[in-house]
């Protein structure tokens, strides 16, 4: 399959040998599928294929830090890239047209999915019950789908999956299980479930930093979108503040993130909320993943010094509802 619009996908395919390249295809033909139907929450931010890509990119620049020689063997590298699109098909889940995922996710993923919740036909919009289950439980969802479509023929990933080589499988559902905030990846083991030489929670570890990094205004730039966003004010304010953040790399391959605050705002009152809410927290809650990846030689770090709440004229102001709720902060 030609990827020339794609050269990140290329980077990382030519790093694997061929078996792992049609597997590779499989598995990104059919996220591309599942994404290019009706979305399953209606209204939210971007988990599909572009997505994927700029996770694929993010961690190339974390890869990029490595003091070594071969950060990745082939199997890690196709792992990474795997993950990369695999990790948010759990977002996707329809519980109509496949109820026996939630009992996997339940039973050996620790799911919480309640079946009386799923009432309503899908697409659920963010503020039903459905779309925050769904949510909270994506990462297990994902891990259960990737075990169901094994032995379920009928399975849009049946095909993907069966391509994936069994020593791999259980390690590739970690690593997209481990990929959310709300699991400890400190309880990820450290090295393949089957190929011990497979270093699995470095690779979780660059999956979660290069996904954290993507949760910006590339990420969430469309104000259709944010206008849809309905949960309780603390959640829709960071979704709002989102699209007002750009998380990069410097020349040092450090991580940064700057906020834009429009001038008209109480400056120093809002400002000092946003380095609170959105740079100090991003810090704090990847503090682990940087030390991680550093004691593995990996040159990548938080940088305080770049990181900044920036006055910016042409930047959105902040919606009242949401200046209220920081002013009672």
């Amino acid at each position: 399959m030609s990827l020339s619009n794609k050269p990140i996908e290329e980077t990382f395919w030519g790093r694997v040998n061929s078996d792992q390249q049609a597997s590779l295809t499989l598995i990104r033909n059919a996220v591309k599928t599942i994404w290019s139907g009706n979305r399953i929450l209606w209204g939210y931010t971007d988990h599909g294929l572009g997505h994927s890509i700029r996770v694929l990119e993010n961690a190339e620049r974390i890869i990029g830090t490595y003091k070594g020689d071969c950060p990745l063997t082939d199997d890690e590298t196709y792992l990474l890239t795997a993950a990369c699109y695999l990790h948010d098909i759990g977002m996707q889940w329809d519980y109509h047209k496949h109820p026996a995922i939630a009992d996997i996710a339940n039973r050996n993923y620790g799911a919480n999915i309640r079946a009386e919740v799923f009432a309503n036909g899908t697409p659920y919009k963010s503020s039903h019950p459905e779309s925050t289950m769904i949510r909270e439980n994506h990462s297990r969802i994902t891990a259960a789908y990737l075990e169901y479509a094994r032995s379920e023929v009928n399975s849009l990933f049946h095909e993907a999956v069966l391509s994936i080589n069994d020593a791999l499988l259980g390690d590739l559902i970690d690593i997209c299980l481990y990929h959310s905030s709300k699991l400890e990846i400190q309880k990820c083991d450290v090295f393949g479930s089957r190929k011990r030489d497979i270093k699995k929670k470095m690779i979780a570890a660059i999956l979660r930093l290069a996904d954290e990094i993507d949760t910006g205004s590339k990420r969430v730039n469309n104000k259709a979108v944010l206008k849809d966003i309905k949960y309780d004010i603390e959640s829709e304010m960071y979704w709002y503040l989102c699209s007002l953040t750009t998380i990069q790399f410097n020349m040092a391959g450090n991580v940064y993130v700057q906020v834009s605050l429009h001038p008209n705002q109480d400056e120093t009152s809002m400002a000092n909320f946003l380095e609170r809410k959105i740079i100090d927290d991003f810090k704090k809650k990847n503090k682990y993943l940087f030390s991680c990846l550093q004691e593995l030689s990996f040159g990548i770090d938080f940088s305080g010094i770049d990181s900044a709440v920036s006055i910016d004229k042409f930047s959105d102001m902040l919606d009242p509802k949401f200046i209220e709720y920081i002013r009672k902060q």
